[in-house]
């Protein structure tokens, strides 16, 4: 009897909740003439954002609408509820995603239910190089390859990536990493909740998170990397072009520097131990957790500060 009894209920929540895994989508495919666009703004909800620069002429667009945990019935419903706006002003092509989510279909039993649809929007657009960018999406990844031109960039909780670009970047995402390779151009980017990695970055960098290590390798231009809850490791093959600032309140900090690199040091640590292979030039009292003073008769001042961790400069 108990084992009807099991296999009975077993049947009941096969039947409820089988599609509950269950994905299905909507593509949508566009071409856009770009001969008098500059602007690109493209938003969209819960999905990722793909941007790639092309030697091209028109801008192509691939929207993928995807729906989880929905039978046939509310799949279809739920496409006729999500909405796609394009609009050209002035020189811009504004192009977005928007749904306004129905909770009607979902109903419990004994504290049981069957999970509301999930609905996003993943959109790739292969545009002109020269096209700047203005980006946001509310819970996607944002990928950005190619460009040639300023790029905003904001996600509330996905990961970015930039990838050969030439211009400011700003980025923003409070839940995600953060990459940026092949830059030309100046850097601002921050994040509540992931990594820093850059490498290869020839503008100014000032980048900022709260709970993450920061990467900088083949560091061109004049830094500021701050991080509340992780490490920062720092690479200047060519030395430093100006004035940088490495703070950390979690973390240890090392930075690794030609052997001949003339600057000047002020090191700070809380709770750790400073060590450089470079000689340090030292005028007035020594400072205990601290090392202050011009290496190879001075140069750009590099700031290291850690609050719980130690410091280490390198030479190359």
């Amino acid at each position: 009897m108990k084992i009807l009894q099991t296999l009975t209920i077993l049947v009941f929540f096969l039947a409820t909740y089988g599609y509950s895994g269950t994905k299905n989508s909507d593509i949508i495919e566009k071409s856009f003439e770009a001969s008098n666009v500059s602007l690109l703004d493209v938003r969209t909800f819960g999905g990722s954002l793909t941007i790639i620069g092309e030697d091209r002429t028109d801008i192509s667009m691939k929207a993928e609408k995807i729906v989880r945990h929905a039978d046939d019935s509310q799949f279809k419903e739920i496409l006729k509820q999500i909405e796609m706006e394009t609009d050209t002003r002035e020189d811009g092509l504004f192009i977005s995603f928007e749904y306004e989510k129905n909770n009607s279909g979902s109903w419990s039993f004994f504290g049981f239910g069957r999970r509301s649809p999930s609905v996003s929007v993943n959109v790739e657009i292969r545009a002109p190089k020269r096209i700047a960018q203005h980006l946001k999406t509310s819970g996607g990844h944002i990928t950005v390859k190619n460009i040639h031109a300023y790029v905003r960039a904001r996600t509330s909780g996905g990961h970015m990536k930039f990838v050969n670009v030439s211009g400011l970047i700003e980025g923003k995402t409070s839940g995600g990493h953060i990459e940026a390779r092949f830059i030309d151009g100046d850097l601002n980017l921050s994040t509540s909740g992931g990594h820093i990695d850059l490498d290869t970055i020839s503008g100014s960098s000032d980048v900022k998170t709260s709970g993450g290590h920061i990467s900088l390798r083949n560091m061109r231009g004049p830094v500021e990397a701050r991080t509340s809850g992780g490490h920062i490791k720092a690479n200047f093959p060519e030395g430093l072009s100006s004035d940088t600032i490495l703070k950390t309140s979690g973390g240890s900090i090392k930075v690794y520097l030609p052997s001949d690199e003339a600057f000047h040091l002020v090191a700070k640590t809380s709770a750790g131990h400073i060590k450089t292979d470079f000689p340090i030039e030292v005028t007035g009292k020594f400072i205990t957790n601290a090392a202050v003073g011009d290496v190879n008769g001075g140069g750009p001042e590099l700031q290291l500060h850690t609050s719980a961790g130690g410091i280490k400069i390198n030479k190359l």
